[in-house]
């Protein structure tokens, strides 16, 4: 019953957004102002690469929001038009068994983890009598935020296989509060590395992306060289 407000914030497409928080895993964490137009130009490359336009997407979204997976899966549902369910991340480490209901009784068919989480969802569907859970109609698990050991990941799609869920749903990314999203694997299949104990990769750079990798001097290096990497894109963060 209220007027509207009309003395909203006009901004402008290279202004400022938010400030996130990098992960601080060669040094302190710093902040990392990222404007409207990388945030956008992000969302629409991830609706892009995951196909979240199509009909029927439904997300299940776990992650912080001021985390950037959390919160970019966030905007890039609204960019797409997905619907999203969301839960608060302790209830999801602490209750796996409410994800896995969230997952089946809202028909999710898109959701985020990271490795650990995978673990937790292992260790309940350890034993978990079969059809308690209707997971048949998820079609991608995208791992984040933390490298994923290919065991972990073989025994999830084990143990979730006799509650529908189809063998190819698996898919790892790479990104960072300064960039978002910069590869993206496919899919993950078994077979791949049914005899691996490392990790899976992150896949190949996502659209419009430049990765490098470079040795101390700042030159690039051969292919399968280990050092730091960079990357160039549109929606890189400033500065």
């Amino acid at each position: 019953e209220h007027a509207p407000d009309g003395a909203w914030h006009e901004s402008a497409p290279d202004a400022g957004a938010l400030l996130l928080l990098s992960s601080g895993t060669t040094g302190r964490p710093k902040l990392v102002q990222r404007t409207h137009r990388n945030l956008l130009r992000a969302c629409h490359v991830s609706v892009a690469a995951s196909a979240l336009a199509q009909r029927g997407v439904a997300f299940l979204n776990w992650l912080p929001l001021d985390h950037n997976a959390g919160l970019m899966a966030a905007l890039t549902l609204l960019v797409s038009g997905a619907r999203q369910v969301h839960v608060a991340t302790r209830d999801a480490l602490e209750a796996q068994e409410r994800c896995l209901h969230l997952l089946s009784r809202h028909r999710v068919t898109h959701v985020g983890a990271t490795g650990y989480f995978l673990g937790l969802l292992n260790e309940r569907l350890a034993g978990a009598a079969e059809g308690g859970w209707d997971l048949s109609r998820l079609e991608r698990v995208t791992l984040t935020a933390e490298p994923v050991a290919a065991g972990v990941a073989r025994e999830f799609l084990e143990r979730a296989a006799p509650f529908g869920l189809r063998p190819d749903v698996l898919s790892s990314s790479y990104g960072m509060s300064e960039a978002s999203g910069i590869a993206r694997l496919t899919a993950f299949r078994p077979e791949d590395a049914a005899h691996s104990d490392g990790f899976l990769a992150v896949g190949t750079p996502l659209p419009g992306i430049s990765v490098r990798v470079v040795g101390e001097d700042g030159r690039v290096l051969p292919e399968g060289s280990e050092g730091p990497i960079q990357g160039a894109r549109r929606t890189v963060a400033p500065g």
